[in-house]
């Protein structure tokens, strides 16, 4: 948290790229305390499949997509892609 911290009020970071994570809910909602405390705008984008619901509420953008079948039906679209 004191990495982010510093990165934030150092380095000009304002927000965090989570290419998946492997850390659980009360760990994430420190790193989301650190971020609003230090860069109330920050925004966390969060990339990988939707295995991480319980970190969900703390994500401000999701990248979802990768290995989707872009070429299917439109209710493959509905329920896989949106």
């Amino acid at each position: 948290m004191e990495g982010l911290k510093w990165l934030m009020e150092h380095a000009g970071l304002d927000g965090i790229y989570l290419d998946g994570i492997t850390f659980d809910r009360e760990s994430f909602k420190r790193v989301r305390k650190t971020l609003v405390r230090t860069k109330p705008e920050g925004l966390v984008d969060y990339h990988s499949s939707p295995a991480a619901i319980a970190q969900m509420p703390y994500f401000d953008r999701l990248w979802f997509g990768e290995g989707a079948q872009y070429s299917r039906d439109p209710d493959y679209w509905l329920v896989a892609v949106s």
